[in-house]
């Protein structure tokens, strides 16, 4: 076990919920803020419910932030602590987070970007997995500021670490990531404007392609604003490279 005993988890979806259930088995203490979000009821078994962000910041030395893509900089700035505390995130674009993360790293608190290559279509405490991470790249994208390590605590979450800078994990899950999700859900929009009555013969290969395209609009949104000119310029060489063939 690694040297975090408490850690809080901020936001308890797919990948938050995924990884609480992990560490709950492995017996740590698990703590998140009071919140109405259906899915922190949910887990309400797995984790203490303390009445704010500060407070899970005053009893833990480890915070992982696993909530939308586009809160994570906000619910950072709000992290105090007089206590060594790490900060991480799991979101899935990170040049902007990180430069935000060296700037907040302060002589107690120390930000660290982190991203597990793992997920799914569905989303929600209920979609969560404790085997989530089982065998998955788990991406540490470090500052000028970084000294913690959290590769120990990745590996009991079952993922592998790879550490690699910002610019190089956004041009890579623009690439394996983002661009499949875009394909999936250009090819299921065109399908249902071209001739939806076609969808009640389409079998295995076609839902296939597709299932990215019933998944979580939110992060997707999120993603194309976030990594949106490597998307972009990855987009027009994926064109250029089709009309090529």
């Amino acid at each position: 076990m690694t040297r975090f005993r408490k850690i809080g988890i901020i936001g308890l979806g797919l990948i938050g919920g995924s990884i609480a259930k992990k560490l709950h088995a492995k017996g740590y203490a698990l703590y998140t803020p009071k919140s109405k979000h259906k899915d922190v009821q949910k887990a309400k078994s797995l984790v203490t419910i303390l009445p704010t962000l500060q407070d899970v910041a005053n009893e833990v030395d480890l915070i992982i932030i696993a909530s939308p893509l586009s809160t994570i900089i906000p619910i950072a700035k709000k992290i105090k602590a007089k206590h060594p505390l790490l900060v991480i995130d799991v979101g899935s674009v990170k040049t902007q987070i990180v430069k935000e993360f060296e700037k907040l790293t302060s002589k107690h608190v120390e930000f660290l970007s982190t991203h597990p290559m793992a997920g799914s279509e569905k989303q929600g405490f209920d979609a969560s997995s404790a085997d989530l991470f089982k065998e998955a790249p788990w991406i540490i994208v470090p500052h000028k500021k970084n000294k913690a390590k959290i590769a120990p605590l990745i590996r009991e979450l079952g993922a592998k670490p790879i550490e690699m800078s910002a610019h190089e994990h956004d041009e890579k899950t623009a690439l394996i990531s983002h661009l499949p999700m875009i394909l999936s859900i250009a090819l299921w929009d065109f399908v249902q404007k071209k001739d939806p009555t076609s969808l009640q013969i389409a079998g295995p290969s076609f839902r296939s392609m597709t299932r990215l395209a019933h998944g979580n609009t939110e992060l997707f949104q999120d993603i194309k604003k976030h990594n949106k000119l490597k998307i972009n310029r990855l987009w027009k060489d994926w064109i250029r490279f089709l009309i090529s063939k």
